[in-house]
């Protein structure tokens, strides 16, 4: 039997990028955020139960937009964080 040696090399990497808030989503994705948020608040939801609803809500949109639950769930999550950050006044539109 011969015995191996693995050395593990640490790599470490920084990114030196600024901030840029609101700037990388273009107008054409903030629409489809807010349009699959406009979905979400009128898609049908259960009323005894706060994480089925949100999971009922996001199958809902993406019944609607031809979407996976996953890709639904990120646009909404992107636009509530979006709506948090302008009401905290990070950044504009």
């Amino acid at each position: 039997m011969t015995s191996r040696r693995i050395d593990f090399i640490k790599i470490e990497v920084v990114i030196d990028m600024p901030e840029l808030r609101g700037v990388q989503a273009t107008p054409e994705v903030k629409e489809e955020w807010t349009r699959a948020h406009e979905l979400f608040m009128q898609a049908p939801g259960d009323a005894h139960d706060e994480r089925k609803d949100r999971a009922k809500r996001f199958e809902y949109v993406a019944r609607e937009l031809n979407l996976t639950h996953k890709q639904a769930k990120r646009r909404i999550r992107n636009y509530e964080a979006w709506q948090r950050n302008l009401k905290q006044g990070m950044f504009t539109s």
